[in-house]
């Protein structure tokens, strides 16, 4: 199995298109620090990946919890302050030790010339997949009633791959570039956490799509999912260091267990 097999790589790898598509990537990541890219993954492929994802799914561990967009340390004013609000995470997970090694998503999770292209998209000089066996590839499952609500990620960027979607909902909703380091901008988050949905941008992708975003800055979740269809989506961990290996904190938080508890 290589990327030929996997991915569209005629309309978005090939030389010929390349820089084209390099150029489009780096306008949206600077307008709105996001990028999607449609039937990147090849149907065969696809649909290898979603049997993959459907056979693991009884090993997701479920999470149904209250979090803070915000990290624990940027938490300040009253309980009603942005910082303080609780927004629903109600999602079930699979990390990277339970997919196949030799599968689609560990094959192009690894493919030297996919981050590559991952890297120049961002502007990186160099990216790493993980050395930690549980965090590096990953799978999450939103079910009917299931959602992920407002937050700003601890990472500088996310790659996601979306393999199959709900019935209804399960739209991505983002707030672009709505604080910086200089100015939290509470006031804006306030009014979007209470229904303000003007500075809001909506993606509701279709299977086969990857999607590369930065959200630290951005204020975004996943809509409430509604039917008997599951969403499900690839999430690609990559650093600009080799072999990050995340605290077993994080492994018990994500995924109920620990290296040494598997």
């Amino acid at each position: 199995m290589n990327l030929e097999n996997l991915v569209s790589t005629d309309r978005y790898l090939a030389p010929s298109r390349r820089d084209a598509v390099l150029s489009r990537a780096h306008a949206a990541m600077a307008a709105e620090g996001s990028v999607t890219l449609e039937n990147f993954v090849l149907p065969g492929a696809l649909a290898a990946m979603l049997e993959e994802a459907r056979a693991a799914e009884a090993d997701a561990y479920r999470r149904n919890q209250g979090y803070s967009a915000y990290l624990v340390q940027e938490a300040t004013g009253s309980k009603n302050h942005p910082t303080q609000r609780l927004h629903r995470y109600a999602l079930s997970a699979v990390a990277n030790d339970r997919l196949q090694p030799d599968g689609a998503l560990s094959t192009l999770y690894r493919d030297r010339e996919f981050i590559r292209f991952i890297a120049d998209i961002l502007k990186e000089p160099q990216l790493y997949p993980l050395g930690d066996p549980m965090l590096g590839l990953t799978l999450t499952y939103l079910r009917d009633g299931d959602e992920h609500g407002w937050h700003f990620d601890a990472n500088d960027f996310v790659v996601s791959l979306l393999l199959q979607d709900a019935d209804e909902g399960g739209v991505f909703e983002f707030a672009p570039f709505v604080r910086s380091m200089d100015e939290p901008n509470f006031e804006t988050v306030e009014a979007i956490m209470d229904g303000d949905r003007g500075p809001l941008r909506a993606i509701r992708a279709r299977p086969g799509t990857l999607a590369i975003f930065a959200g630290k800055r951005s204020l975004h979740r996943v809509s409430p999912v509604h039917g008997d269809r599951t969403r499900i989506i690839a999430l690609f961990s990559y650093d600009r260091v080799p072999d990050l290996v995340h605290d077993e904190s994080v492994h018990m938080r994500t995924f109920g267990r620990t290296l040494l508890h598997t």
